[in-house]
């Protein structure tokens, strides 16, 4: 059942990015740190901190930091959005590092599934 969602989600996401809208596709690096830039500090800086490492192509830390925000029950809808966006593309990131035998990707891969 979880990879049925799992999929589901991956489809919807692949979805709606090709439906042609301009600009940065959501979740990208712009989009988190617009739709976090009016929160407060702590959940901002957080926000600033998983950008900051997907920047540096630390995508472990990226996905972890994204996957905190989008637990996060203060959100609004769009921060959720940007932070769920986000964590998707870093999850693809660390399954490709998985796959070419990057054991701190899997490392990270397995917690997240085991604590879903």
């Amino acid at each position: 059942m979880k990879r049925f969602l799992f999929t589901a989600a991956l489809f919807l996401t692949v979805g709606l990015a090709a439906c042609g809208k301009s600009g940065p596709p959501a979740g990208t690096a712009t989009n988190v740190q617009s739709a976090f830039k009016a929160t407060r500090a702590d959940i901002r800086e957080f926000a600033d901190q998983g950008v900051e490492a997907e920047a540096k192509g630390d995508f472990n830390t990226a996905f972890v930091h994204y996957r905190a925000l989008s637990l996060n029950p203060e959100l609004t809808q769009e921060q959720r959005n940007a932070a769920n966006e986000s964590m998707l593309q870093m999850g693809a990131k660390l399954r490709e590092g998985a796959k070419n035998g990057d054991k701190e990707a899997e490392k990270v891969l397995d917690n997240y599934r085991d604590t879903k």
